[in-house]
């Protein structure tokens, strides 16, 4: 694990040095290791080679030099989907791929120009905006943009039952440790209780039967009463 974290820090400025960490949020499971690097109380021993960026910069303005090159250029293979032509940014260490809010046109896929990459299109991508935190690195010198713990944790639990086995036994881990880590601090906790607010009636309604099939319905009710 500790390599594909030394690997992870190098990916992540190599984007911040060329002026594209403001486009980006990282999603997904390496969150967790932002998580035990900002609060002392959280750990983590998760590892995977999915590294998933969610494009926030609509702006269509191409860069001097885009992030499918820089990445190209420092050892990764582009690949494309045939059916949606979405790109996948494969090396030894890790599998890179962009998402996107749903456009106007509402395709499964959009070409990012700043990027040059195509990213999926997913629902309900803008609420992840207003749950964004900015990290500095100060070993690397790198910006990132990651999840709030509490929005993170939520979303998981709405998800949990629509993932595959493996990724749900998976998940569930790490709902209970960043759940842990909400019961711990006052602002996350009123941050997770604001998140569980603002779902929609379909994911409240996944959001309360994934609590119990999770064994920590009690607990939710401790955090949001």
């Amino acid at each position: 694990m500790a390599n594909n974290q030394k690997q992870l820090n190098r990916i992540l400025q190599l984007i911040s040095d060329n002026g594209f960490s403001n486009e980006l949020v990282l999603m997904g499971s390496w969150n967790e290791y932002f998580y035990s690097q900002i609060y002392k109380e959280y750990e983590t021993y998760m590892a995977t080679m999915d590294l998933d960026f969610y494009c926030i910069n609509r702006n269509k303005q191409k860069a001097d030099k885009s992030l499918s090159s820089l990445l190209i250029e420092n050892g990764f293979v582009c690949s494309h989907d045939s059916l949606t032509n979405k790109t996948t940014f494969i090396n030894n260490e890790f599998e890179i791929e962009f998402l996107h809010r749903i456009t106007r046109e509402l395709s499964s896929t959009v070409k990012v120009p700043r990027l040059d990459v195509v990213a999926e299109c997913l629902g309900g991508m803008e609420r992840y905006e207003n749950h964004v935190i900015k990290y500095h690195d100060d070993i690397y010198d790198y910006d990132v943009n990651i999840m709030s713990p509490a929005f993170y944790c939520a979303h998981k639990i709405v998800i949990n039952s629509k993932r595959k086995a493996d990724k749900q036994e998976k998940d569930a881990i790490a709902i209970r440790n960043v759940l842990s880590l909400i019961e711990k601090r006052e602002d996350l906790k009123n941050e997770f209780i604001n998140v569980v607010n603002e779902l929609t009636k379909n994911e409240r309604k996944s959001f309360l039967v994934n609590i119990k099939l999770l064994d920590i319905e009690q607990r939710i009710i401790s955090l949001t009463n």
